[in-house]
């Protein structure tokens, strides 16, 4: 099992959603509508070669789009619900460091539409900052994201963590249709000085080979059971956080690195949110498409 400190930030950020309907904080940025780009089908075609699919990173810079839609809301108030769609771009530039690689990454853009207004949207992205980390030839994570922003003890914040979803890790063998593999992931995100504790369990397999936008391809399933949580000496007013989630998510891969050429996630999570005044139990369904422009 590979141990890593990285982030399913798909589960973080909408979590943080949560706390701010209850602490009432945050700022909003309204815009026109994202549109979802559509999802290609898959298009199963032979592999040439039986020794197996062994990817290996490259140097080069890449840009990607990332769409998020989740719906947060108050288990015991239906009226408390909110329904958020962000749009952002991402640029990525991966550049090889001895045996390894450090990967630069920033914001370029963030678009976010609230359909309940009277709710604030927590953004907490500066467009200019960009971040960086060391990751291997297979993708696998040597250090977290180096981030001076954040607000909280050994965390990150949702823009830096965000980086770890356009990476993905591989186990050092070779591997065929039906292999399948798991790593572990912790990190702490950070809203403002609140730290989100999670640690999450990934099983990957690989479903078959295709090509996606001319390009070869290898299509990857991932499903991520994850466990949040929040120390409650490290913040104020006896503020407490835990819950759960699971995801499924379907992965387009290049053949050759095994860079991320798209993906869709589905998950859905719980969370209790512990205050003076009172245990305030949230739910989530969140949607993300990620893809390579």
């Amino acid at each position: 099992m590979i141990l890593m400190r990285c982030s399913i930030a798909s589960y973080a950020l909408p979590l943080l959603i949560g706390l701010e309907l209850i602490l009432g904080c945050g700022t909003t940025t309204s815009t026109s509508r994202a549109v979802k780009p559509s999802v290609l089908a898959p298009e199963a075609i032979k592999v040439v070669g039986e020794i197996g699919w062994s990817p290996r990173q490259l140097s080069g810079s890449r840009k990607y789009f990332i769409h998020d839609s989740s719906i947060v809301s108050v288990s015991t108030d239906t009226s408390q619900t909110r329904s958020t769609e962000t749009s952002t771009f991402y640029s990525v530039r991966v550049s090889r460091s001895s045996d390894s690689f450090v990967l630069m990454a920033k914001v370029d853009s963030l678009l976010t539409t609230s359909q309940s207004p009277s709710l604030k949207a927590p953004v907490n992205i500066d467009p200019a900052r960009e971040f960086r980390t060391i990751l291997s030839a297979t993708g696998q994570l040597f250090l977290p994201a180096q981030d001076s922003t954040s607000l909280c003890p050994d965390g990150v914040t949702p823009a830096a963590a965000r980086i770890y979803e356009l990476v993905l890790s591989y186990p050092e063998r070779a591997l065929k249709i039906g292999d399948s593999w798991t790593d572990t992931v912790s990190t702490t995100v950070c809203r403002s000085k609140i730290p989100l504790h999670q640690r999450a369990i990934r099983i990957y397999q690989i479903l078959s080979f295709t090509t996606w936008n001319q390009q070869s391809a290898v299509i990857i399933s991932r499903n991520v059971s994850s466990i949040l949580s929040t120390d409650s000496k490290q913040i104020p007013n006896h503020l407490g956080v835990a819950g759960s989630g699971e995801s499924s998510t379907f992965i387009y891969a290049n053949q050759a690195t095994g860079v991320l050429l798209q993906s869709d996630t589905r998950s859905q999570s719980t969370l209790a949110v512990r205050t003076s005044r009172g245990v305030f139990p949230f739910r989530q369904i969140i949607s993300t498409h990620i893809e390579l422009h």
